[in-house]
């Protein structure tokens, strides 16, 4: 049964981009784009940002009246990035790395991982229609000599006919459900903000994460964050999962592996799902090591490094002569 098309657009655009070498990631990106491309028949896809870094093959943007999301390859991954994707429903919990902004959301696909198919749709068809609800951008006003050859007849001497008041444009609807805790400003009323076993485990990790180290609680980029000499953990709760994340979260995975790296930094972070829990011992391990490292090592946010430290060169003793004298120095 063909479905009804979601964009405006009819008409694809084929890349032309440059060969590139095949092996994992080609394979995946390929898959990806096909899963991508079927989601609507108005999805274009284009080639941008062509430079040396990328074999100037550029990334692969999938748009539909809007952009939906660019795929990049890396070197241990090949990342989807969706424009506007901290708007979008996702039930599977496909998102795994950019989870800190307020705007973007990326998906992270490794080596061996499977692709659900089903929930990508879902995703690409939520941006489609997300774009389409965005307010038309305001026609251009005409200019002075067009206002005159197209107004009406004058209906005096001196005076032009009156012409009708331009009408607003329609504003699209918004939702009445506002984003979880974006009306808090402390953690206390975040978590009073949540229901049910997202708000049993969010106040369990924060409780924990209190007895364990003297932190800064503060409410920022819409959740629950921590700091001790620069950021270091998080605790956010999204419709079907509650994010537990560590800022040196790379070096902490051998505490408790369901820390997945993702994002900038050292970010890894627990996807805690209903009927997930994590032992208040393994919280209070987990914060004490990323408290250490912070103090250790520095703010893992800063992207500055101090300059190494020379050591001083060693003081050199002036030769004898090519006779074997003594210098002058030496004997007074």
């Amino acid at each position: 049964m063909a479905s009804t098309p979601r964009g405006k657009k009819t008409t694809k655009k084929s890349p032309r981009l440059a060969p590139a070498p095949t092996d994992w990631r080609t394979d995946t990106l390929a898959r990806l784009r096909a899963i991508i491309t079927a989601a609507d028949p108005a999805i274009t896809e284009e080639a941008k940002w062509r430079k040396p870094g990328n074999a100037m093959r550029g990334v692969p943007v999938w748009s539909c009246n809007g952009m939906i999301c660019t795929g990049e390859t890396y070197k241990n991954a090949v990342k989807l990035t969706f424009a506007r994707g901290a708007s979008l429903p996702d039930p599977a919990g496909l998102f795994n790395a950019s989870l800190d902004g307020n705007t973007r959301r990326a998906i992270d696909i490794r080596e061996g991982d499977t692709i659900n198919n089903k929930a990508l749709t879902a995703l690409v068809r939520a941006a489609i229609d997300l774009n389409n609800a965005r307010k038309p951008p305001a026609a251009k006003p005409a200019s002075k000599n067009a206002a005159v050859r197209n107004s009406s007849p004058r209906t005096s001497a001196n005076k032009p006919a009156t012409r009708p008041a331009p009408q607003p444009a329609p504003k699209p609807a918004k939702s009445t459900r506002p984003p979880m805790g974006t009306a808090a400003t402390t953690a206390t009323e975040y978590i009073a903000s949540i229901d049910g076993w997202r708000r049993t485990l969010a106040e369990s990790l924060r409780n924990n994460v209190r007895k364990t180290a003297d932190l800064e609680e503060v409410i920022k980029w819409g959740h629950i964050d921590y700091f001790h000499n620069g950021p270091l953990l998080l605790i956010r709760v999204e419709e079907h999962r509650v994010l537990f994340g560590f800022w040196r979260g790379k070096q902490l995975v051998h505490i408790d592996p369901r820390l997945k790296p993702g994002g900038k930094y050292e970010l890894a972070t627990m996807d805690l799902r209903e009927g997930d829990t994590v032992a208040p011992a393994t919280i209070a391990r987990l914060v004490s090591e990323a408290v250490r490292l912070n103090t250790s090592i520095g703010n893992p946010s800063s992207t500055v490094k101090p300059a190494p430290k020379r050591a001083p060169k060693p003081r050199q003793e002036p030769a004898a002569s090519a006779r074997g004298r003594t210098p002058r120095s030496a004997t007074r």
